[in-house]
């Protein structure tokens, strides 16, 4: 570029060449570059470490019922067979008015321990798992027949006539920390988990 003189030169463009080497300077400054990069990854960390978080409570919490399923279950099996007749009132019990009182009788204890780890008493192993609806426990005790092979004189299973399955289950809403409802932004799209756990055992009292 040519200048008439050197006013014109020192007055038009010397700002803008000064402006450009203050833009260098600048663009070579590091000066806060940690701070804008820790703005940049901290959402991301924050998100990973929360994800951890509330996944890792998430199999804390299924252990948690599934071992007090498990339980309950292991600890009916051993009840002690009601004496007969029972309840008083039948004078010839059938096998399911056996099952129904074990149910009545051992199965108040058997959600105790499945809810609480103790017969009486204690504190919930999960502090929203309470045993009423919808988180109820279910117990079913189911009659098996087993009857003696003509061929062998023996029964498949050992045991009388009948043998009984003992079924403790429960199905629960993961109520969470709160991660998947960020997911979703309050979309509603992402639903809460649901937990379903069952435990069988086969009913030795007697």
């Amino acid at each position: 570029m040519m200048y008439n003189s050197i006013a014109e030169l020192r007055y038009s463009d010397l700002d803008n060449i000064g402006m450009m080497k203050q833009f260098r300077r600048f663009l070579q400054q590091d000066e806060g570059a940690v701070m804008v990069e820790m703005a940049v990854v901290m959402p991301f960390i924050f998100m990973l470490a929360y994800g951890i978080f509330e996944f890792g409570n998430v199999l804390y919490q299924h252990h948690l019922i599934a071992t007090g399923v498990r339980d309950a279950a292991r600890f009916l099996s051993r009840w002690p067979m009601p004496p007969c007749p029972c309840p008083p009132s039948i004078e010839n019990p059938t096998t399911q008015d056996i099952i129904d009182e074990i149910k009545d009788v051992g199965g108040v204890v058997a959600k105790n321990i499945a809810l609480k780890g103790l017969p009486v008493g204690g504190a919930y192993r999960v502090s929203w798992w309470n045993g009423v609806a919808p988180n109820d426990i279910d117990i079913t005790i189911v009659p098996i027949a087993n009857p003696i092979d003509p061929g062998t004189g023996e029964r498949p299973y050992r045991g009388g006539d009948f043998i009984k399955i003992i079924t403790v289950s429960t199905t629960v809403s993961y109520n969470g920390l709160g991660f998947l409802n960020l997911l979703d932004y309050g979309g509603g799209s992402i639903t809460l988990l649901d937990f379903t756990l069952s435990h069988q055992e086969r009913y030795n009292g007697r």
